[in-house]
Order: structure tokens, then sequence, then C-alpha cells
């Protein structure tokens, strides 16, 4: 079982950005930033580079409009990425709104975010 599975078996409509047979993007429920989204392979695997060559591409490229759509939604400098999986035994990808280095600190506390505004920018972000 994945952490993921509630996203994967479509138990949250509201916080998902976008999907296709492979991936889904979720927008993140505790996040470091306002916007911080994640992209998961719907096939599991532990690692991210445990992932075929044909997913590393396609996950980015998934990934790439959404992070642009995360750009145009949120006052940031660029989209940080990273894909860590320490606490998460599903790879997946990390995509952050940043205007400094700090902004990838996963070691720092995380944004308790309502429901409703986690909802509001999840729509605002698969609106751009």
């Amino acid at each position: 079982m994945s952490y993921f599975d509630p996203y994967l078996k479509g138990e949250r409509p509201e916080l998902i950005i976008a999907e296709n047979e492979s991936f889904i993007a979720i927008l993140e429920e505790k996040p470091l930033v306002l916007g911080h989204c994640v992209v998961i392979p719907k096939r599991e695997e532990d690692s991210f580079f445990d992932l075929t060559n044909d997913e590393l591409s396609a996950i980015m490229i998934f990934a790439k409009p959404i992070a642009q759509a995360i750009q145009k939604t949120v006052n940031c400098k660029k989209i940080g990425i990273a894909a860590l999986g320490l606490q998460v035994r599903h790879a997946h990808l990390h995509l952050v709104p940043i205007n400094s280095a700090d902004d990838l600190n996963f070691t720092r506390a995380k944004l308790e975010v309502s429901n409703d505004e986690l909802k509001k920018m999840a729509e605002l972000i698969r609106r751009a």
C-alpha cells in the first residue's frame, strides 16, 4: 500500500491538478510553500531512479506544464524540483515555488493550510 493511494484511487479529487494514464499531480496538503505540488507515477517504485528511462523522461514532460501553471499562479522566481523519497516509499517528484534555496528545505516545518485554501489554490493552478 502506498502513501499516495487515496489520490491514486480518486479519494481526494479536489487536490488533483492533472492526471494521465501514467502519472497524477496533486497539490501537497502540507506544503513547504503554498502551490507545492507532487507528481506521482501510478506504477509504484520505491526510488525515483528505479523508474524506467521512458518513465523518467515522461514524468518530466508531464510535470512541465504543471510547473508552468504553478509559476503563473504563485508569486515566485522559479519552480524548484526535488525527488527525495525518504519518508514515502513511492517515487515522486516535488514541484515547489521558490524565491530562495531555503524554500526547498524539507527539514523545516510545513505550512498548515485549510482545506478551503488548498481547494482554491488547486483550482487556480488547474485554470492556469
